[in-house]
């Protein structure tokens, strides 16, 4: 008995080492979408336990399937090099500056455009106080440097923290295996945005669509977006071999998108048009001094030696 399930351990072991990119992207959907379909069938209020237990099943998706091929294969050689890249800070200061400071400039250019064609500017150049939901909860409402440290960690902790080390290290990994860094960017980018889809469906998220009639446009517009941010991610994530590098650049989009993002959209140039148009030069600059293939100098890492316990 314990021969066969030694050998079926092992038969299943080997099948998700061959097939460990489709088995992460089929585990990533599965688990999500488990909790978040219910959510788009029910009408069930966000402020129910229902609704916060099934948002929370489809957010940790990602990460539970990550944490599942890796500990399957070469289990706790996968898990460790699967960790040790979450915690690699040890990278040079100047990666950080990026990863703090690409979402802001990405976002700010868009929206100074949109300023200077007689927009209203975004909640924080105005009277406006920033509250996002991690303030309402503690009932802040008059602090905004405190809610965007609160929002930073809500973020980091919710969204770049069970998303990131699913995408960026398992799937990105297993990717360049077998593809550039171009080709590997887009087909991430193209997977992770169709994974939010549910998300628009789903009363009391971010993305949430009331006209739903309307929504391809805004959804083509997202996957574009997401598409050119991956080539970002992509860049941070080989330069450095750390995950964390990532998750920081993640958390300061997400947190962009409620600072810097206008409030009304109403004004000749959609705007969604302009910051793909500040984001597609941000990418091809990268593809011009980091190259196509990488993204990403070649340079010695201490982190390679993990990668070999994990690849093994």
């Amino acid at each position: 008995m314990d021969l066969l399930c030694e050998e079926d351990f092992s038969t299943i072991n080997a099948f998700i080492t061959k097939h460990s990119l489709v088995v992460y992207f089929l585990l990533a959907y599965t688990v999500s979408w488990a909790g978040w379909l219910p959510l788009v069938i029910l009408s069930t209020s966000s402020s129910s336990i229902q609704w916060t237990i099934l948002m929370a099943i489809g957010i940790i998706g990602p990460l539970l399937a990550s944490l599942i091929v890796a500990s399957l294969n070469n289990r706790q050689k996968g898990l460790r090099g699967f960790f040790s890249r979450i915690f690699a800070w040890k990278v040079h200061y100047s990666w950080y500056l990026a990863a703090f400071a690409t979402p802001i400039i990405i976002w700010f250019l868009p929206t100074l455009i949109h300023i200077l064609l007689g927009g209203p500017p975004p909640v924080l150049f105005s009277k406006t106080p920033y509250i996002p939901s991690s303030c309402t909860f503690l009932q802040i409402h008059d602090n905004t440097l405190l809610c965007i440290i609160l929002q930073f960690i809500k973020i980091f902790l919710i969204n770049s923290a069970t998303e990131e080390p699913g995408w960026r290290g398992t799937a990105l990994s297993k990717l360049q295996k077998r593809y550039n860094a171009v080709l590997s960017s887009i087909i991430i980018g193209i997977i992770h945005a169709c994974w939010h889809l549910p998300l628009y469906f789903i009363p009391g998220t971010t993305k949430y669509f009331a006209e739903t009639e309307k929504l391809l446009l805004p959804f083509i517009s997202f996957v574009i977006v997401m598409i050119l941010s991956s080539f970002i991610f992509t860049w941070l994530y080989n330069s450095t071999e750390s995950i964390l590098l990532p998750m920081i650049f993640h958390t300061m989009w997400n947190l962009s998108i409620g600072l810097l993002r206008p409030p009304t959209l109403g004004y000749p140039v959609g705007y969604d048009l302009i910051l793909i148009i500040v984001e597609l030069g941000f990418v091809l600059l990268l593809i011009y001094f980091f190259g196509s293939e990488r993204l990403a100098k070649k340079t010695k890492r201490k982190l390679s030696v993990w990668k070999r316990l994990e690849e093994e």
